[in-house]
């Protein structure tokens, strides 16, 4: 797909939107690979607290989501996009400071409470033309994937140096950046174009959405994979370390091979799932290939077997 000068310039706009969420997601995806392992060494941590710890940003963005969409379909995106800026960063600097794990849980409550990707998505909806919108979603896949395997290269590597409460920091950072991109790109309400639609909340609309079949197995599909996916990074770190001997700072160089190795497995598999249009064939191979390898690297086997088992989840 050849990317013309004028539509490039057109997707200037999503494309800092886009790296606004890539920031916030790398952040985020940083928090995973050592939470568990440095969330020890604060005051009162128990297993089960770790564990709020990680779940509590979720729990928030969750119950904020709706609300802040709606709030932004009123208002406009950029303020709430500035707001939900402030307070993610205000959550990762009470966590950074703080010293229990009460005090973390508390930050990533509140980090949880700037739920503004879906603005973020509406936003770049709003100043995308039909024609270019694949290409401007496409790009925030591409943000989300880079950091992704951005994170699990570096979030190791900087707790080892500078601690969890680094992390937190860096964090901070990030999303100070973030804001200061939003404040420059993020047309404000008198620039974007009328909203199209009925600003008000109806509960029933809501509850007529939740009941349709197709949709509910969606969302329950999505739920449970983040599920597995959270715990699996409450329980895999201590594994490296426990069970593979692997020193905490050289955690990436297990994560990123592994993972470049599964993405670049499934991708034939996706193009040819899509050409053929069985994408269902895709996604039930999927799902075997997770309860598979999920259930080798359990077993507690050396290098080889944890390797072949995770690579197998994340394809």
């Amino acid at each position: 797909m050849v990317i013309t000068s004028a539509a490039f310039s057109r997707l200037k706009t999503p494309m800092v939107l886009a790296s606004l969420m890539g920031l916030r997601m790398l952040g985020l995806f940083m928090i995973l690979p050592v939470f568990a392992l440095y969330g020890q060494q604060l005051t009162g941590a128990t297993p089960f607290l770790i564990g709020i710890a990680i779940g509590a940003y979720g729990l928030t963005q969750a119950c904020l989501q709706i609300p802040f969409g709606w709030w932004s379909d009123r208002i406009g995106r950029k303020p709430v996009i500035l707001l939900g800026s402030i307070i993610f960063a205000v959550g990762a600097l009470i966590a950074a400071q703080s010293h229990s794990i009460i005090g973390v849980i508390m930050g990533r409550a509140i980090q949880g409470g700037g739920a503004i990707s879906s603005v973020l998505l509406a936003a770049i909806s709003d100043v995308t033309e039909e024609e270019q919108r694949t290409k401007a979603m496409a790009m925030v896949g591409l943000f989300i994937g880079g950091s992704f395997m951005l994170s699990f290269m570096i979030g190791p590597i900087w707790a080892a140096h500078w601690g969890l409460s680094g992390v937190f920091w860096l964090n901070v950072v990030l999303s100070l950046a973030g804001l200061i991109a939003a404040m420059i790109a993020v047309p404000s309400t008198r620039e974007r174009r009328t909203l199209r639609m009925d600003t008000k909340v109806n509960a029933d609309h809501l509850w007529l959405l939740l009941k349709q079949p197709q949709l509910a197995r969606v969302m329950l599909s999505v739920w449970m994979l983040h599920l597995i996916t959270t715990a699996v990074f409450v329980a895999l770190p201590l594994a490296l370390v426990k069970q593979l001997h692997l020193p905490a700072i050289h955690h990436g160089w297990f994560y990123l091979p592994m993972m470049l190795v599964s993405f670049a497995a499934i991708i034939p598999l996706v193009i040819i799932a899509e050409k053929k249009g069985s994408i269902k064939s895709i996604l039930m191979t999927s799902l075997v290939l997770m309860s598979s390898g999920l259930i080798l690297a359990s077993q507690g086997f050396p290098w080889l077997g944890a390797f072949v088992g995770w690579f197998l989840y994340f394809a």
